[in-house]
């Protein structure tokens, strides 16, 4: 009985840890895609004020 309580602590010591860890890595992922809508933004924006036919080489 013992062991099995033990088991089921670490058991539930490594659940806790992965989600943890998911949790890490979730915000780490909405980051990046903040970061990258803010890039996109600026993107869009200098696209507006682009004039591709005077950029054209000849």
């Amino acid at each position: 009985m013992e062991t099995l309580v033990a088991t089921s602590e670490e058991n539930s010591a490594t659940i806790q840890s992965i989600s943890e860890t998911i949790a890490a890595q979730n915000n780490s992922v909405k980051d990046i895609l903040t970061e990258i809508d803010e890039i996109a933004g600026v993107s869009t924006k200098l696209e507006e004020h682009f004039d591709m036919e005077q950029a054209q080489c000849e």
